[in-house]
């Protein structure tokens, strides 16, 4: 029975997560539709795109387009990152990082995964 409520509540946390992803998704789609300036654009992606990740109070984002960076005021650059490229018709135009602003343990198919090389 313990198992089964384990199991039951891995299941929901899964769902929760990607919940979060679909919100983030749609939200930035939405964005997309507005038609706004570039850097309008970039800025509302900035302050939206957080909410998608794992742990997203500890998550800021940072994008980079065509020389201009667009980030929030109080940004420090972190080694706990994921990021790629923006690619339009084959040309890398800029990058999108996202960064945690303190060490997490990352939870993937129950192990562990360490990003951080001195723990």
């Amino acid at each position: 029975m313990i198992r089964n409520e384990f199991s039951y509540q891995k299941k929901i946390g899964v769902l929760q997560e990607r919940e979060k992803e679909l919100k983030c998704l749609y939200r930035v789609e939405a964005i997309i539709k507005e038609d706004l300036p570039f850097d309008e654009f970039f800025m509302n992606i900035v302050k939206h795109i957080w909410g998608g990740w794992q742990y997203p109070i500890i998550t800021k984002v940072k994008i980079i387009f065509e020389g201009e960076t667009y980030k929030e005021p109080g940004w420090e650059d972190t080694e706990w990152v994921q990021h790629a490229d923006i690619v339009i018709d084959d040309n890398v135009l800029g990058r999108i990082e996202v960064y945690y602003n303190s060490f997490k343990k990352m939870i993937i198919d129950s192990q562990f995964c360490l990003r951080n090389k001195n723990y």
